[in-house]
């Protein structure tokens, strides 16, 4: 028995405003997004990207038949994040765990996505693994799949796994199509769906269009990506655990990048990326430095080898030779980044000396205070700013 897969506007509540994928930092949980069992007690964990959990205890009564408890991924903590769909294509996948005290009632958990059909609903479309084995994947516009029936799959209770999805462009075709992950398997590139109603008089492509209908504002066509438990009664305890989570844009480039000397190797920081053709610079790129200590971008340059140069806020810059970026884009090998440039010149010299002076002693919310002299990040620039400068003094940053 399965819930509809549609999803009127009324039950979701507004998207954060659209945003690039890598703009993605933390998750926010929708308890109850389907509630037929009140009575029953829901816990959560936070500990976006490391780990969500979601679990249900005590879902029993005479009536009712599941409770679904939703996280979604969020771009400012407080809203979920929503991708536009189209070109803003993606992979998204974590480690999940399923844990339930019985294996019946069936109790199901894995990636969901809410995808905007037509003007006032938007789609369920889901992969899960369930407390009876089986894993399997559905919600138009992605053709249904089921890893058990076409590949043998079954999921063991209490075993982790690799869960996800990738949304992209084929560049054979010019379609737009997906494809799901199962640990070590995947689907095949499965083509998304042609859609319409004569009689509401809507017709979409979705191979043609990508992930949105071209009738809604911008906030209509976000695509939700995050995770789910669906708990049927009756059932004493089940959990979901969805760990270290990624989400890219597809294809990517992802650098593991280590801002030395800060707190929390520079979570948050502004990094700038530079893609070079040995001619001359053919992308800029500004991003941040991700929870998960990499940075990430979706090149917009034809496959080939390039150079790129990686510059952080108060970091000295670095030159990456060679990479070599494919359909798929590339993952390089971690970097590390000097850090004391206080004014953003690519050197550390006398004039970030006096940009440290004349913000010294002073924290967040002081008259005067420099961010950019808090080296360390600690909401104050003190003595131990001082000593990351000095002993950094007089290096240079890399150039084209």
């Amino acid at each position: 028995m399965k819930r509809s897969m549609w999803i009127p506007l009324a039950m979701v509540a507004a998207c954060g405003a659209w945003a690039d994928v890598t703009t993605v930092n933390s998750a926010v949980i929708q308890p109850r997004f389907f509630n037929d069992i009140p009575s029953s007690t829901f816990t959560s964990t936070n500990n976006f990207p490391a780990s969500v959990m979601l679990r249900d205890q005590n879902v029993g009564g005479e009536t009712g038949w599941a409770n679904r408890h939703v996280f979604w991924t969020s771009a400012d903590g407080a809203t979920p994040f929503g991708s536009e769909g189209g070109d803003d294509t993606f992979e998204y996948t974590f480690t999940g765990k399923l844990e339930t005290a019985a294996i019946s009632p069936r109790t199901e958990a894995g990636p969901h996505f809410l995808v905007p059909i037509v003007l006032g609903w938007w789609n369920d479309t889901k992969m899960y693994i369930t407390s009876d084995g089986e894993v399997a994947c559905d919600g138009a516009p992605v053709p249904y799949y089921n890893f058990t029936i076409n590949q043998g799959a079954v999921y063991t209770v209490g075993t982790e796994v690799k869960m996800g999805a990738r949304y992209f462009k084929d560049p054979v075709d010019n379609l737009y199509k997906w494809i799901w992950f199962f640990g070590d398997l995947q689907s095949p590139a499965l083509q998304l769906e042609h859609l319409s109603n004569s009689s509401e008089g809507w017709d979409y492509d979705f191979s043609v269009i990508g992930l949105h209908t071209v009738d809604w504002n911008s906030e209509h066509r976000q695509v939700r990506i995050g995770g789910y438990i669906q708990v049927q009664r009756p059932q004493t305890d089940s959990k979901f655990t969805a760990s270290n989570i990624k989400l890219n844009p597809f294809p990517y480039v992802e650098i593991p990048l280590t801002l030395t000397e800060t707190g929390n190797n520079g979570v948050g920081d502004a990094v700038t990326i530079e893609v070079h053709n040995g001619t001359s610079v053919v992308q800029t790129v500004n991003t941040w430095q991700r929870p998960d200590g990499t940075v990430a971008f979706k090149p917009s340059v034809a496959a080939g080898t390039y150079k790129i140069r990686v510059k952080g806020a108060t970091h000295l810059a670095k030159i990456i030779n060679n990479v070599n970026i494919t359909n798929t884009g590339d993952k390089l090998a971690a970097q590390s980044l000097v850090n004391g440039d206080c004014d953003g010149d690519n050197s550390i010299t006398i004039f970030d000396y006096v940009d440290l002076s004349n913000s010294f002693d002073l924290s967040v919310g002081d008259t005067n205070y420099n961010a950019a002299a808090d080296l360390d990040r600690d909401g104050t620039v003190t003595i131990f700013d001082y000593l990351i400068l000095s002993n950094n003094f007089d290096k240079f940053g890399a150039e084209f």
